[in-house]
């Protein structure tokens, strides 16, 4: 028995629009599965095409309560919403926002090389480095209730060293 489905939802190309209509009829979909299947959906927004912040961006206007009053747990991934938040302050109100729906948070950081970017474990050496995010303020701002994964690229990481402090690190935040 899992312990929930993951759902990449909502999810919208770079050119798409998401309406609440659409959204809604999505959401008694997921919580009718959710009902027949007997085993707990928990939605996670994603960036677009192109880091496209469509499906992350509805959230901004979207029904507080959307989620949680169809019974649907909202997953939080740092990295998608760091990327796609105007800004630090965007990024900070959405997820005090959201907090009260979310259940599940995908933690990880973000490294820019070019136009490219990869997830790599929270590091406290690396919130320092300019193409990284700072992630001492954005883990001890996390809900506490929520089930906590972390994500990496692995084929990216330098040495098992690194992640070993990684964990670390978080126990020592969280």
């Amino acid at each position: 028995q899992a312990d929930y489905l993951l759902v990449h939802f909502p999810y919208a190309t770079r050119s798409g629009t998401l309406s609440l209509s659409a959204v809604s009829a999505a959401i008694q979909r997921l919580t009718n599965i959710q009902r027949q299947s007997g085993t707990t959906i928990i939605c996670e927004p994603k960036l677009g095409d192109e880091r496209a912040a469509a499906g992350i961006g509805w959230l901004r206007d979207a029904p507080r309560g959307i989620f949680s009053s169809a019974g649907l747990g909202l997953c939080w991934d740092v990295g998608d919403h760091l990327l796609g938040a105007r800004s630090e302050a965007d990024y900070f109100r959405q997820l005090d926002r959201w907090r009260s729906s979310i259940k599940v948070v995908h933690l990880h950081n973000v490294r820019f090389a070019e136009t490219k970017y990869r997830w790599t474990p929270p590091h406290p050496s690396r919130s320092q480095v300019n193409s990284e995010f700072d992630m001492r303020r954005i883990i001890k701002s996390l809900p506490q209730k929520a089930t906590i994964v972390s994500e990496y690229t692995p084929q990216r990481v330098a040495t098992e060293a690194a992640i070993e402090t990684s964990f670390s690190y978080l126990k020592a935040l969280t």
